[in-house]
């Protein structure tokens, strides 16, 4: 028997779904795309880790990540922005357009 810890994968409280690591939702950092829900870290179950759980949660990151990328969350800076890296946030420079393009993508994710 090993002593190693056995992997885990966070999965929805709601329809037991893996759940993904994001920092886009102020206060919750888990986000199911198939209840369109974000949690808290402490919000989620979780569930032995499996290859066919693992082939979800890529195909979920890679339908998140291009919309996620459009997201200005409260309190985050980018790295390629010049004023944000004076330490300004982005939501107090971003542009009418970037604002009104991140509204879409939060709508998008969360329904």
């Amino acid at each position: 028997m090993s002593d190693e810890p056995k992997r885990t994968v966070a999965t929805c409280p709601h329809c037991r779904q893996p759940v993904i690591s994001t920092l886009v939702f102020g206060g919750a950092e888990k986000y199911c795309r198939h209840c369109k829900q974000a949690f808290g870290m402490f919000d989620v179950d979780s569930v032995e880790w499996t290859a066919e759980l693992q082939l979800i949660i890529d195909a979920d990151r890679a339908w998140f990540a291009p919309i996620a990328v459009r997201c200005i969350a409260h309190g985050m800076r980018r790295r390629d922005c010049p004023q944000c890296e004076g330490g300004e946030y982005h939501r107090a420079h971003a542009s009418s357009e970037a604002m009104a393009d991140s509204e879409r993508a939060y709508r998008e994710l969360l329904g």
